[in-house]
């Protein structure tokens, strides 16, 4: 479901929530469940040109990268040479080094 439209104290800070059902989604999106908890995973979708560019979370996006570490995917695309588009999946902040700043810089491994 996505959810990057929402700012704010209202928002996920992610781009895409998804879940493990049509059922929790469709519940969870008409607010008969909002329960967090039913969320299988909060997907933030970065694009980029270099596939060796890294990534950065800030806000919301950090603080749900925090809240919810276990759950938490980037997925990232990058454009090849010949046009082709990879995608990159990156799970949790283990895949990731912490800065001196307090900020999160992401690359692919």
């Amino acid at each position: 479901m996505r959810v990057g439209q929402i700012q704010g104290k209202e928002g996920f800070g992610c781009d895409i929530l998804s879940f493990s059902s049509q059922q929790l989604r469709d519940d969870f999106k008409s607010n008969k469940n909002r329960n967090i908890s039913s969320v299988s995973r909060f997907i933030e979708v970065k694009g980029r040109k270099n596939i060796n560019a890294e990534i950065e979370l800030r806000g919301n996006e950090k603080n749900c990268a925090y809240k919810h570490s276990e759950k938490y995917y980037i997925y990232r695309l990058s454009k090849t040479n010949d046009g082709e588009y990879l995608l990159g999946i990156l799970k949790t902040l283990c895949q990731c080094k912490r800065l001196l700043n307090n900020q999160f810089m992401f690359t692919l491994i």
